[in-house]
């Protein structure tokens, strides 16, 4: 019985870490969304000035010229960040693969408990809070 339960309490501190693991991921990921969310947002009201520009100086060269410059820098600085939405894609891969990882366990662990026959030792109580919790 101290064998049996030595591996479950190393079975629970592992399935703890990874836990903790994919909640620093998902905070990670939440912060760097939330970042590129306001960037892409400054991106966005940057060209939105830059094509009133266009519009209301169409007959002024020296700033239609400058507008030309602001709209490269904006390209340049876009360019720049493909790392960072490489980093959120591969960042949401991963936690999406944890999660599914954590589905399989928790299916796993309500098909252990499915057949009432190897539950029948513990109390009614609990059986029904299995019962409740498959449901």
């Amino acid at each position: 019985m101290k064998i049996y339960f030595l591996k479950l309490n190393e079975q629970i501190q592992t399935r703890s870490r990874k836990y903790e693991s994919s909640i620093q991921l998902l905070s990670k990921f939440n912060g760097e969304y939330e970042g590129l969310i306001n960037y892409l947002n400054q991106i966005q009201s940057s060209l939105n000035s830059i094509e009133n520009a266009y519009v209301k100086e169409a007959d002024n060269f020296d700033k239609l010229k400058e507008s030309e410059e602001k709209a490269k820098l904006i390209e340049k600085d876009l360019l720049s960040r493909q790392a960072d939405i490489r980093f959120m894609t591969i960042s949401y891969q991963n936690f999406s693969n944890l999660t599914d990882s954590f589905s399989r366990d928790l299916q796993n662990y309500y098909a252990k408990f499915k057949d009432s026959r190897r539950i029948k030792h513990l109390s009614t109580d609990f059986q029904t809070d299995l019962t409740h919790l498959k449901d």
